[in-house]
């Protein structure tokens, strides 16, 4: 009996994909807590899929922040990265498979603060009489404490 021994690679050339949500807008009163930042769960999470690999690493990066999920549903409020702070952020979304191959996609998160600042600290009346040194001023010097007012986003 002959006997002929060979091997056989597989290679896997085909990338993932990944479909990102669409960008998204959120304001700081979603809550009512008066943040200034917003949490948000999206309607769909981010979907990845291979040909080969059925447990991808998905890699998250928004802001100087980078998380990694194993995974190929990847819901935003499971990473960690769930809060924006006012302003725009881009998401960018990296799935990896087993051969390396690599697909990406990028949404935007935006931030409004809708909230108006409230003044704390604002001074009562004020009456002053001009020419209090019977000189006929038209002019009076008012002295009042200062005003103060707080916002959710802005601290200056």
């Amino acid at each position: 009996m002959a006997h002929c021994t060979f091997s056989v690679d597989v290679l896997d050339n085909e990338a993932p994909s990944v479909a990102c949500p669409a960008s998204q807008h959120f304001v700081t009163s979603y809550d009512g807590k008066g943040d200034s930042f917003a949490s948000f769960l999206f309607a769909s999470p981010i979907f990845a899929t291979d040909n080969a690999d059925s447990d991808l690493t998905v890699l998250l990066e928004s802001n100087g922040a980078t998380t990694t999920q194993d995974a190929q549903l990847v819901r935003i409020q499971d990473t960690g990265m769930g809060t924006f702070a006012v302003g725009t952020s881009d998401v960018t979304v990296l799935a990896i498979d087993d051969a390396g191959k690599t697909a990406q996609c990028t949404f935007t998160v935006q931030v409004t603060d809708d909230e108006v600042p409230t003044i704390t600290s604002c001074p009562g009346p004020q009456t002053e009489v001009t020419s209090t040194g019977g000189t006929g001023d038209w002019l009076a010097t008012v002295t009042f404490t200062a005003v103060s007012a707080t916002d959710n986003a802005d601290t200056d």
